[in-house]
């Protein structure tokens, strides 16, 4: 493949889809299940694509130096016969040494115009939403479910299974260390030790995301209401309060509690 905007170095296989307008770098290596859309960029020595499955990107996808976009997913017992995919929307970014793993039983899929800071690891089956910030060394391990504009601090991890609600925020070094423990929209992780630490409201995110100090202080009251609800799973009286207070902001944690299982309401217990 021969074009100005990409290096004689980098190395194209044979198939790979790459829009015109499509920018490589020296030493990179797209793989020939790739397609890369309109403005998308591969830095230098990046890697995307793998040995299997198939990688989408969308348009103006900007791919940092020794960036692996797509690799063969962390797990033992993965089936290479398997259709394994990764679908990535428009606008994203992917910093240095970040690495972003293939599905195995569903397909690792990102939003658009996230920014995924250097040296993280996205593992397989996750799904993130739009306007998501990791700040850098995070680490998200498989099947976790983020939502949209959440902030993920540096050196935090997310356990298998967990489930982030929009506009939430994990903090600077914490671990989510339980499988399945669900975050509420709104909430910060704070420390995976501390008690009730899913349950602060994320106050200072909220206002710099422009939401208003009353509306901020009405979910705060609401949700001291509904915490020791959830801790007893008695979900339906939280979803009460919830649509009584007629609060759009509300909408996304009552559609939240909503896909809680009884699993992840087990958990609430000891928060």
């Amino acid at each position: 493949m021969s074009s100005s905007l990409i290096h004689p170095t980098a190395c194209i296989y044979e198939g790979a889809q790459l829009h015109p307008s499509v920018k490589v770098g020296p030493y990179a290596i797209i793989k020939p299940t790739v397609s890369l859309g309109e403005g998308c960029e591969v830095g230098p020595y990046a890697l995307v694509g793998s040995d299997v499955g198939r990688v989408t990107l969308g348009k103006r996808n900007k791919i940092f130096p020794r960036a692996s976009i797509g690799l063969h997913p962390v797990q033992l017992n993965f089936d290479v016969t398997q259709d394994c995919q990764l679908v990535v929307g428009d606008d994203n970014t992917f910093h240095e040494q970040t690495y972003v793993h293939l599905g195995t039983t569903s397909v690792t899929r990102i939003g658009n115009g996230n920014y995924i800071g250097s040296h993280s690891h996205i593992g397989h089956d996750v799904t993130i939403g739009d306007g998501n910030i990791f700040v850098g060394k995070v680490i998200v391990f498989g099947h976790v479910q983020i939502g949209n504009n959440c902030r993920l601090a540096a050196k935090s991890a997310v356990a298998p299974f967990t489930r982030l609600g929009d506009y939430s925020f994990v903090s600077f070094n914490c671990v989510s260390s339980k499988k399945f423990l669900p975050v509420l929209p709104y909430g910060i992780l704070k420390s995976a030790q501390q008690a009730d630490s899913s349950y602060y409201v994320n106050t200072l995110g909220l206002k710099d995301l422009g939401f208003d100090l009353k509306v901020i202080a009405q979910i705060n009251k609401i949700y001291r209401q509904i915490i020791p609800l959830l801790r007893k799973r008695d979900k339906e009286a939280a979803l009460k309060i919830l649509k009584s207070c007629n609060m759009k902001e509300l909408d996304i944690t009552i559609e939240f509690l909503n896909h809680l299982d009884d699993k992840a309401l087990s958990l609430l217990e000891a928060y």
